[in-house]
């Protein structure tokens, strides 16, 4: 299985990949602009790794 990203291929064939989402939108429905600031957006997505 792979996918088509722009210019770029995501080949799934020969290992696992991971992919985190992080809404840093003051309007964003799920979390309410929870990681408007720099440093609490970077310190959720460490720990999303």
């Amino acid at each position: 299985m792979s996918w088509k990203l722009g210019n770029r291929t995501l080949d799934f064939a020969d290992r696992v990949q991971i992919m985190g989402i992080l809404n840093v939108t003051p309007d964003s429905f799920f979390d309410g602009g929870r990681y408007l600031e720099r440093q609490g957006a970077v310190q959720a997505a460490l720990q999303m790794v």
